[in-house]
């Protein structure tokens, strides 16, 4: 018997073991996560996304954004192709009627960017809208 109780003794011990090594593992884990300075934290939120529409012959949508790495939702609500072309020479792919792509457009500094449909004509009639980055990280 006392053999017996000897040996349920060790199986209590090694439970016990393991769940002192998963609470160690749990406070490793939490400790780690606690360490990230507050410029860590900023630096893996400054991104930046917009929704952007393109129809016959208007750009619209979010066109005030946060400076950030901006990633653009671009949908187009119109019944011809398009796409976004920014001044600095940066062009989304032609966007088929009804379609919507996301396009990644990379960090921007603050300031007024203008942006366009380069299918010929369609800048002429009035597809052209301002971008305005503002200084504020998103």
């Amino acid at each position: 018997m006392a053999d017996n109780n000897s040996k349920t003794f060790d199986r209590t011990l090694a439970v016990m073991a393991v769940f002192a090594a998963l609470t160690a593992v749990l406070a490793l884990v939490a400790a780690l996560r606690a360490g990230e300075t507050p410029v860590q934290a900023a630096e893996a939120d400054e991104t930046a996304s917009a929704n952007i529409e393109l129809a016959e012959w208007e750009i619209t949508g979010d066109l005030e954004v946060p400076q950030g790495e901006l990633t653009i939702t671009l949908s187009n609500t119109g019944s011809m192709i398009h796409n976004l072309t920014f001044e600095n020479g940066l062009r989304s792919d032609d966007v088929n009627a009804g379609e919507t792509v996301s396009v990644e457009v990379g960090e921007l500094q603050p300031g007024s960017y203008t942006i366009f449909c380069d299918i010929p004509g369609h800048r002429a009639a009035g597809m052209e809208a301002r971008l305005v980055v503002s200084g504020d990280a998103g």
